[in-house]
């Protein structure tokens, strides 16, 4: 990690770099070792200095584990200084080494002097830049309003629409969060989200940084209509044993990590909600009961170096969710709805592991190879209308090869996946979609299905960065995928341009074919249809981004996204590939990188989509179609103890379908009837939240805390709205009040 400093220190760098070379190195006689450590979290300090005072010529650099050899030119006694880019000068040390003592130790600890943040050196997991946004460490790090959840960040993005305040998966560009992609490191990664996307499985101090491509993105990654997120893990630390607890609103965790031997380290973390302990039950309306979520998650990873050109990585993922409710056989929706009267379940949890080798070849080839097992399982119970059990284990190889040839840049890859599905179902068959206001469970008909399903998937990918001129990079791939299940193959190409017209100023344009495997429920027997195609989307996207200075940023970005293939219900086939949909707009993305006391950014997004109904020939707005999106986050650094941040997030009211009347269903029943599909909108949401954070730093380990305000002028947002029994009147469903949060956490 490299900090850059204005203070002082920064004259001791440049006599350094400025003093004459020596003509001869000193003799080896006398020499003095140790290690460079941050204080608080003795955190390795790679790239710092260690020189004599006066002497600028007996120096030595740090290394990635913040050890130091630094040598000597005869017997003596010297006065040794440690520094460091972003940290204060330690105080001396005195040392004196002889003929009885020719090596001496000597150990620094710096402390942060937070003027200007971390820039990591971090290897790009994909060189393209075409509608691609990095969110690093620094920005992740108790950024105003996610509570410590790095992923919730990604709804502070120009493109991306927020479900609700209880859910972080995000939803891009005019698609659902589930037609999004996610990886961590290298891998897939399906189960990101812990009780139906409100908080990633994933802390934030393992999160090195992730890239959001929210279009036409390469064909490297896996088939989906909407945008990909692609996470990097950080490595364990290498140089002694540590870790940290941390305490916050919902649960708490733990680390360990450290080296195992020279070339080897890990780490060990777990987490736990604990409300489910505190408050149990609570009542959300009269005679409904729901039990606070429970969830869990782990992460593991081991770190292999055997040598210089080879790099081995071992990652276990797990994660579990419980919830249960209790609707009440008088209460207002079991009137509407029957079998949701009685006691409900959902039980899930999600195992993986994965190797991943990464190699040196010859000839600037570098060669990856990941080998991963996923394993997924979902229990469900509610009330008399479903009774299910699904397991589904995955096997998934993935082999990616990368060369420099002169001007081209070339990526040649394949994947294969083997799916084992169990499926046990005795539920009530509903097919309604986007496309179906009228969802009703207790009139749909009954079916089971005991069955087991293989699945195989392959794909093959290529792409070349050709360099066609200085500064202007031509990017062409090719995706081929297919599957045993619907039988069906497609050969989908992406295509990409960017042009590095001036110093900080890029212009990129994307265009690409993608498809994605409809949801599961929608293809078995029984149930759903599996004769269907694969959803399929065209994305077209140009930008602009621009650099101001050293700190600002300046991102303007546009796009169209044409979607057919859309699943819709169908009365003989359950389901079939009738709906049609395009989304585009413009963003604006105004940023201040985090090389000053205040940073943060500005994201306007204006945007429509849509969605067009085969069998009707209804053109309806998207569910998450939010015209207008405007964030500002704003972080200020007071001291190296003091750190103050806020977000504002507006957006236009998302829409919904009206109940304009009342029918009798067959079996006696009052039911609503509907207007036009989403014809209105709730009211715009607005939220302000606050966050300061303070830390203490001791000699062996550091303690932090954070004070957050979610909601602080506690604006009434509404989710929807909840019908009495006969749909004649209805009250509004407010998201978060103002919720005071607090999270402490320890670091050794």
């Amino acid at each position: 990690m490299i900090r850059r400093s204005t203070s002082g220190v920064l004259l001791g760098f440049l006599s350094l770099l400025t003093a004459p070379a020596r003509s001869e190195p000193p003799p080896e006689g006398f020499a003095v070792t140790g290690s460079v450590l941050e204080k608080g979290s003795r955190r390795p300090l790679s790239g710092a200095y260690v020189l004599v005072a006066g002497n600028e010529e007996l120096a030595a650099t740090t290394e990635l584990d913040g050890t130091y050899r630094l040598v000597l030119g005869r017997a003596g006694t010297y006065t040794l200084e440690a520094a460091a880019l972003g940290y204060a000068k330690a105080a001396p040390a005195e040392v004196t080494v002889g003929t009885n003592l020719p090596e001496a130790q000597v150990t620094f600890h710096l402390q942060p002097e937070l003027i200007l943040p971390a820039v990591e050196v971090r290897a790009e997991r994909s060189p393209d830049r075409v509608s691609k946004r990095v969110v690093t460490r620094e920005e992740v790090t108790g950024a105003p309003g996610t509570g410590g959840d790095p992923l919730r960040v990604l709804q502070s993005l120009p493109g991306v629409a927020a479900p609700s305040d209880a859910v972080s998966a995000p939803a891009i560009r005019g698609s659902r969060p589930e037609d999004n992609a996610y990886y961590a490191d290298f891998m897939p990664l399906e189960y990101l989200f812990h009780v139906g996307g409100a908080v990633s499985v994933l802390p934030a101090d393992l999160v090195n940084d992730f890239n959001l491509y929210a279009a036409a993105f390469g064909p490297e990654y896996a088939d989906v209509t909407g945008g990909v997120v692609d996470v990097g893990l950080r490595d364990p630390r290498t140089d002694r044993l540590g870790g940290r607890v941390s305490v916050g609103l919902l649960g708490a965790d733990a680390l360990v990590e450290g080296p195992v031997s020279k070339n080897q380290s890990f780490f060990l973390a777990g987490r736990r909600s604990y409300l489910d302990l505190v408050l149990g039950r609570m009542e959300t309306e009269k005679g409904v009961t729901v039990s606070v979520p429970e969830y869990y998650d782990y992460q593991a990873k081991y770190v292999w170096v055997p040598g210089e050109d080879s790099r081995v990585r071992l990652l276990l993922l797990g994660a579990g969710d419980k919830i249960g409710f209790k609707i009440d056989k008088d209460s207002d929706t079991a009137q509407q709805q029957p079998v949701l009267a009685g006691d409900s379940a959902i039980d899930d949890d999600f195992h993986s592991q994965s190797l991943v080798w990464d190699r040196r070849l010859s000839g600037g080839i570098t060669n990856r190879l990941g080998l991963g097992h996923r394993h997924l399982s979902e229990r469900t119970g509610i009330g008399s209308a479903a009774d299910s059990q699904v397991g589904v284990d995955t096997l998934l190889g993935r082999e990616e090869l990368r060369w420099a040839a002169g001007d081209h840049e070339v990526t040649a890859g394949g994947e294969l996946q083997t799916l084992r599905v169990n499926l046990s179902i005795d539920a009530r068959k509903v097919t309604c979609t986007e496309f179906d206001p009228d969802c009703d469970l207790t009139g749909a008909p009954e079916a089971m299905l005991n069955d087991r399903l293989r699945v195989n998937e392959w794909a093959g990918y290529a792409k070349d960065r050709w360099r066609v001129a200085d500064g202007v990079r031509l990017i062409g791939g090719l995706r081929y995928s297919a599957d045993d299940y619907l039988d069906r193959a497609y050969l989908e190409p992406r295509l990409g341009l960017e042009w590095q017209a001036a110093e900080g100023t890029l212009l990129s344009a994307g265009w690409g074919r993608h498809s994605q495997f409809p949801g599961g429920n929608q293809v078995i027997d029984e149930f759903g249809n599996p004769h269907l195609r694969r959803l399929r989307a065209e994305h077209t996207t140009v930008g602009l981004s621009q650099k101001v200075g050293a700190e600002w940023l300046v991102d303007v970005q546009a796009y169209y996204k044409r979607l057919w293939d859309l699943v819709s219900s169908d009365p003989e086939t359950n389901f079939t590939n009738g709906g049609e949909g395009r989304a585009y707009g413009v963003e604006l993305l105004v940023k201040r990188e985090p090389t000053a006391r205040l940073s943060g950014w500005l994201s306007v997004t204006a945007s429509r989509s849509v969605r067009e109904g085969e069998a009707t020939g209804e053109t309806f707005p998207f569910d998450y179609d939010q015209p207008l999106i405007a964030t500002w986050v704003a972080t200020y650094r007071l001291s190296p103890a003091w750190k103050f941040g806020l977000r504002w997030q507006y957006h236009s009211g998302t829409p919904f379908t009206p109940i304009v009347g009342t029918v009798v269903s067959t079996d006696g029943r009052i039911r609503p009837r509907y207007g036009d599909l989403n014809s209105e909108r709730l009211p715009a949401y607005h939220r302000l939240d606050l966050r300061a954070d303070r830390t203490w730093a001791f000699d062996a380990w550091k303690l932090g805390l954070y004070v957050e305000l979610l909601n602080a002028y506690n604006r009434k947002n509404v989710l929807g709205y909840r019908y009495n029994a006969d749909y004649t009147d209805r009250d509004p469903v407010y998201q978060l009040p103002l919720i005071p949060s607090v999270g402490v956490q320890a670091e050794f």
